[in-house]
């Protein structure tokens, strides 16, 4: 029988660029590309892998970080409002 693996969930609810808030993500090994995370469209099942996907209805975006390049993720973060990996000064890698 298969292990189930609670997927590691965060909120952050308030999160302002404009008011200078950045997320920091340079604390979390992020596997084998150098210990910094990199945005992708999917995961391709190399260490180190985050994705970004935007839920309209519920203004928010899901941040999705693979440690260890199995292709899942092992972290999640709900943020409201719309980011991108292009947010210059939001993201601290």
């Amino acid at each position: 029988m298969a292990a189930i693996i609670e997927l590691a969930r965060d909120k952050i609810l308030d999160f302002s660029a404009d008011d200078g808030d950045e997320i920091d993500l340079s604390r979390i090994h992020a596997g084998g590309n150098g210990d910094a995370f990199e945005f992708v469209t999917r995961f391709t099942k190399s260490a180190g892998q985050a994705t970004l996907a935007r839920n309209s209805a519920a203004n928010v975006t899901m941040l999705r970080l693979d440690v260890d390049g199995d292709g899942r993720p092992d972290h999640e973060v709900t943020i409201n409002g719309h980011l991108t990996a292009d947010d210059r000064g939001v993201w601290i890698l």
